[in-house]
């Protein structure tokens, strides 16, 4: 079956996704949707209902925008597939309102790509033929010195009053969604958020210490106003899955004795090296998604109801720390 995809959104990620659909063996892209006339050359309509006549939907404009265009697909009673880019909503208030939209839930994804990298694979892996044993802890870094660039200061990115959460809502959220992915129900978080560059008035810094059942715990460090880094180290009994520069890494076993007896660094396992490969961890992360977003409307299938059960968890637990008290900036 061959299915046509309409998008709202015409650049920046949307680009990205657009690309993966128009690389896809049966699918194309349809009607892209924008609300204001642009330049004929981007092949944009003003039109919405035009998207009603696709077999899938994606959302791929600024997070403030997601839950009115959900209303707007219920509203028309759009009975299509939606993809729709994380955060799936800005306010609590639109996540409880969302439940009461007439859409099938179903039919609806929510990007949060990491469940589906490397990263997740190598570790069931682990977990499955007991290299890495008793998972227990994650620790992620994302950061970039976007927050310095005038391509931030003129985006939405750097506005708190539509990027409430800043840096968390955009970057954190992926590993956020990572440790509930992997952990479960958090029991409880800490979050401080800061303001690091001085441009803008969105949080450009952030970080959150998660608590789970049975000790489980993960920290997560995002910045728009640091270095590039991208680093995961996820902490096991038996192991250790590491992912930097392109890398990742499995290690153990926990009993490696150096020659004099004493406990010493466990050997490599097993390596995957993104250097060697044409995507990077992210757009591979992406492409995964992609392309089971498309499968599973290409067979008119359903997505799974506990992994949109978690996306309505990470999504409550994010917009939970809207609440709190920031920390010193």
């Amino acid at each position: 079956m061959s299915i046509s995809v309409g998008f709202i959104g015409y650049r920046n990620h949307a680009t990205r996704l657009k690309q993966i659909v128009q690389d896809h063996s049966v699918a194309s892209v349809g009607t892209i949707y924008y609300p204001r006339d642009l330049d004929s050359s981007f092949g944009t309509t003003t039109l919405f209902p035009r998207l009603l006549k696709e077999d899938a939907v994606i959302i791929a404009s600024p997070s403030d925008t997601h839950y009115d265009y959900l209303r707007m697909l219920s509203d028309y009673r759009y009975s299509g597939y939606i993809f729709c880019e994380k955060p799936l909503v800005t306010s609590r208030k639109n996540l409880v309102d969302l439940r009461n939209l007439c859409l099938d839930f179903r039919k609806i994804f929510v990007n949060f790509n990491y469940r589906f990298s490397k990263f997740v694979s190598m570790f069931s892996e682990a977990v499955q033929d007991e290299t890495i044993g008793e998972p227990f802890h994650l620790h992620a870094v994302s950061t970039q010195g976007l927050a310095f660039s005038q391509k931030y200061l003129d985006s939405w990115r750097s506005d708190k009053l539509r990027h409430v959460l800043g840096v968390t809502e955009t970057k954190s959220i992926h590993y956020l969604d990572l440790a509930i992915f992997l952990f479960g129900n958090p029991t409880g978080i800490d979050y401080c958020p800061r303001v690091i560059s001085g441009n803008g008035t969105a949080i450009d810094t952030s970080t959150l210490s998660i608590k789970f059942e049975q000790g489980k715990t993960a920290t997560v460090v995002a910045s728009y106003a640091a270095p590039l880094r991208q680093s995961m180290e996820l902490l096991g009994s038996n192991g250790y899955l590491v992912y930097e520069n392109e890398n990742i890494t499995l290690y153990g076993p926990r009993d490696t004795f150096s020659s004099d007896g004493r406990f010493d660094n466990p050997p490599s396992l097993a390596t995957y090296s993104f250097r060697e490969s044409t995507t990077d961890f992210h757009t591979d992360s992406l492409n995964s998604a992609m392309n089971y977003f498309l499968k599973v409307c290409c067979d008119g299938g359903q997505f799974r109801k506990v992994d949109l059960d978690r996306t309505f968890i990470t999504t409550e637990t994010l917009l939970n720390l809207a609440g709190q008290d920031l920390c010193s900036i």
